[in-house]
């Protein structure tokens, strides 16, 4: 049930989104500092203060919301959130916060969660992916097999990618 807040009347949406926020390398960088502004021993991670910041926004844009945190994000998952999508009646988009190497997604430890092989796999069951937006180093080598697997756009980076994926995507 959508409803007018204080921010005014909230729009018609039209798709869903699955949201992936895998970093595990920035997250420990900034522990200490999360720890001290926060004074406990279990404080937020970066990957919770982005999902807090768009929030707002998501609420205005899409109907559903699947998250998936950096512990959650595993191929299985993602293969799972992606089925229950399918099987929906509006299109959704896919924005992966990770980091990236040729045609892979990490969460910046050693190891990947997705190659182009697992984007491989998902070629014929993608008719309803709207937009992948990969904020990943090297996103542009996975471009192609998200697209022959049957996303319609795709947004990815060359090269690598500085930006700060957590403030303002």
């Amino acid at each position: 049930d959508r409803k007018a807040d204080s921010n005014g009347p909230i729009r018609s949406s039209d798709k869903n989104l699955i949201l992936i926020a895998a970093d595990n390398y920035l997250n420990d960088m900034f522990a200490p500092q999360l720890a001290a502004a926060y004074k406990t021993d279990n404080p937020p991670t970066l990957n919770d203060l982005s999902w807090w910041q768009f929030v707002p926004y998501f609420r205005d844009m899409y109907t559903q919301v699947i998250y998936l945190p950096l512990e959650e994000a595993k191929y299985a998952n993602i293969v799972s959130a992606i089925q229950y999508m399918e099987k929906q009646k509006l299109s959704y988009d896919l924005v992966i916060l990770s980091h990236g190497i040729p045609n892979h997604l990490t969460t910046g430890e050693t190891g990947y969660f997705m190659s182009f092989k697992e984007i491989g796999e998902l070629k014929g069951q993608l008719k309803k992916l709207n937009l992948v937006f990969m904020q990943a180093c090297f996103g542009n080598t996975l471009t192609p097999d998200w697209l022959a697997a049957g996303a319609k756009r795709v947004i990815s980076f060359e090269g690598f990618n500085r930006n700060f994926f957590f403030v303002g995507v």
